[in-house]
């Protein structure tokens, strides 16, 4: 995976997120999506690649278990589903706010939709949890694992308690 982003080792974990955020353009990569309900059993896991460019452009293509290709021209985006032949068109701010495409595309501050914290250091990443400040985005929380200056996971909890790791 090629996310990452010049960023002093020393500084504190929000820092480093929102440097992370402000200083990367562009990046490109493969990702593992691994989803599970509030009991923690998988309900699905995902595989496939990305291409990012900001501002709010990007290409997320699931490979497996089913195929589908998300695209974002900046100013809408385009969801085909082979199996069903159709594509779904929807503008970027009505589909963006509030999510992590939004914070990895965008170029809004970080803090102006999220409450930042940072949580303990865990398996050589630092963690910081970002919550909505708007309620209507259909998500509690995510949370985001920086490694060397590299995004490594993100970890997506729905308003209905499912989590969706993303790791790249």
């Amino acid at each position: 995976c090629v996310i990452y982003a010049q960023a002093s080792v020393e500084a504190n974990p929000i820092d480093q997120l929102k440097n992370f955020l402000q200083e990367t353009r562009s990046a490109q990569g493969v990702f593992l999506q691994q989803t599970t309900d509030r009991q923690g059993k998988i309900k699905q896991t995902s595989r496939g690649t990305f291409a990012l460019l900001k501002p709010n452009q990007f290409r997320w293509q699931y490979q497996s278990p089913h195929q589908q290709l998300i695209v974002s021209d900046g100013q809408k985006i385009y969801i085909y589903d082979p199996d069903l032949n159709q594509v779904t068109i929807k503008s970027v701010d009505q589909a963006f706010s509030g999510t992590h495409a939004a914070l990895l595309t965008g170029s809004q501050p970080l803090d102006m939709a999220f409450k930042l914290s940072t949580l303990p250091q865990q398996q050589d990443l630092i963690w910081v949890a970002a919550i909505p400040k708007a309620e209507e985005t259909g998500i509690q929380r995510i949370l985001f694992a920086l490694q060397a200056n590299q995004l490594k996971k993100l970890q997506l909890t729905d308003a209905f308690g499912q989590l969706t790791t993303i790791e790249f």
